[in-house]
């Protein structure tokens, strides 16, 4: 097995860090997940939990996720700017402080505009969600025929 060879191919020291971060990569994937899906808001919650919760078994065995050896340990894993992004570092003070991922939804599902009261305003709704001017889109933010009718 090629990963086992690299795997131990680690020092002691790196490899123990990886198995303690695997835990808090998996359950911020999975934070976010829930954020993208559309699970509830309970979901969410539950997911977080298990965020901070993996988090604080990380940082009571180890380190904080952005110190120089998670660096070393995860250089070249395409999952280190996650990792690194679940801190905000002070380097005055030398103290490392939780995400916004931690405390709240950090991922909000936009809803999409329902009704436009003037043409201008559905032209513009039209641009944002589509891209493109969508006549029959805009007739309907207007409640009016999509065809055969002047939107002005």
């Amino acid at each position: 097995m090629m990963f086992s060879v690299l795997w131990t191919d680690l020092p002691s020291e790196t490899r123990s860090r990886i198995r303690h971060l695997i835990p808090v990569r998996d359950a911020v994937r999975a934070c976010l997940r829930s954020q993208m899906n559309g699970s509830d808001e309970t979901q969410v919650v539950e997911a977080r939990q298990e965020l901070n919760h993996a988090y604080g078994m990380f940082v009571s065995r180890l380190a904080r996720s952005t110190s120089a050896p998670i660096k070393r340990a995860f250089d070249g894993d395409p999952d280190l700017p996650l990792l690194l992004s679940l801190e905000n570092y002070n380097d005055e003070t030398k103290r490392a402080t939780k995400a916004t991922i931690f405390h709240e939804r950090t991922i909000h599902h936009r809803k999409p505009v329902e009704s436009a009261s003037e043409p201008k305003e559905a032209l513009l709704v039209s641009l944002n969600e589509q891209g493109r001017v969508d006549l029959d889109h805009m007739a309907g933010l207007l409640n009016k025929p999509a065809r055969n009718s002047c939107l002005i």
